[in-house]
């Protein structure tokens, strides 16, 4: 079972019926995928907030379902969810406000944030996490090196949030967006902090140590939720802010990513113990040399891992995996020029990019 199975099996429990749970927390999360733009016509929309029901409505008005299925990216399901969402008695009265899309590639800034009210007046601050493209995935990376400007924009939603609402605040996000989520947790002022019930972090990177030894970080302790799959890379990254739930999924290597192939029991995630020993290898060696690195010379490495990727041709996640052997070769080749210790860990982490072939991948 997966999340849509989840609304099938318990879409009709309301929040009163049945409380918040993480299932609801990935799901939330996921919704900021969604573009949204155009749905909002006028500011009173957006300061009022709109049913998840209409949000579905206007939203597949707009999009054709030909446009919609000639998405082939990894992101491709995400609408669905909206209208799963939309169909289910415990979602589809929930309003939403105040959809936030910023995009200045001269800031390397991408930020998507809603707001999402629940019935006792607790309002889920979903943000956006990585889209397919290996630009996208790049931020992620260099989210465990330090500060993006998508950081502070977090800071700023959230403080706006806040001030919009009396009701306590849950933030959560998948994959860049759960690192948001406890970036903005950490940074917003004390008065806001207070107010915070809980913290969701599905899949995404982890931080310095730095960062996790903040006043900030030990005040939010016991209400950061950091929830990954059992092959995760990208939540391994650094350190997790709380010791991570690590739960089943469906899908091989990298594409365990994706939060719609982690396996649901009733109103929670089906754990696991442990990863796989090939991404456990790679997890720990990954760690341990970035460790060792300075700032500077692990955004360089990481910029050297990118430029890698880049040089099969391919522009998004789905592209490098549909390249087959011949783009794993071309990339280990890539590597040749860099330093022994840079390529060993590199030809690790590409081992793990590109392990699911495309036939597993479609499945998905």
């Amino acid at each position: 079972m997966n999340v849509f199975d989840y609304l099938s099996w318990r879409g009709d429990l309301t929040f009163l019926q049945a409380p918040f749970s993480e299932v609801d927390n990935l799901l939330i999360s996921l919704l900021s995928y969604v573009d949204l733009n155009g749905i909002f016509p006028d500011q009173e929309d957006r300061k009022d907030g709109l049913p998840l029901k209409e949000i579905s409505d206007r939203f597949f008005f707009l999009h054709s379902a030909k446009e919609l299925k000639n998405d082939h990216s990894l992101l491709r399901k995400m609408p669905q969810v909206l209208k799963a969402m939309g169909a289910s008695p415990r979602f589809r009265d929930l309003r939403l406000f105040h959809y936030c899309d910023q995009f200045d590639k001269s800031r390397l800034l991408q930020f998507a944030a809603l707001e999402l009210r629940l019935p006792d007046g607790t309002s889920f601050l979903s943000f956006r996490g990585t889209d397919d493209s290996l630009a996208g995935w790049e931020e992620s990376f260099r989210m465990s090196t330090g500060t993006v400007e998508a950081g502070r924009a977090a800071t700023a939603y959230t403080v706006c949030a806040a001030a919009r609402t009396e009701g306590k605040l849950l933030l959560g996000g998948h994959s860049k967006g759960g690192n948001l989520a406890i970036y903005a947790a950490a940074t917003v002022p004390e008065d806001v902090r207070s107010r915070i019930a809980a913290v969701y972090s599905n899949d995404g990177p982890g931080f310095l140590p730095d960062f996790l030894a903040r006043p900030a970080m030990q005040e939010l302790s016991g209400r950061i939720t950091t929830i990954i799959p059992r092959d995760s890379v990208v939540g391994m990254l650094m350190t997790p802010a709380s010791e991570p739930i690590r739960v089943k999924s469906s899908a091989r290597g990298l594409l365990q990513h994706d939060g719609l192939t982690w396996s649901v029991l009733g109103p929670h995630f089906v754990q696991c113990p442990k990863p796989g020993p090939l991404v456990a290898h790679v997890n720990a060696s990954l760690s341990a040399w970035l460790d060792t690195l300075t700032e500077d010379t692990r955004d360089r490495v990481i910029h050297d891992l990118f430029t890698v990727l880049e040089s099969s041709g391919a522009t998004t996640l789905s592209e490098l995996m549909d390249g087959g052997i011949r783009t794993i070769y071309m990339l280990r080749k890539s590597t040749e020029a860099l330093n022994p210790e840079s390529r060993q860990v590199i030809q690790q982490l590409l081992l793990t990019i590109t392990k699911p072939s495309r036939k597993e991948r479609k499945t998905l």
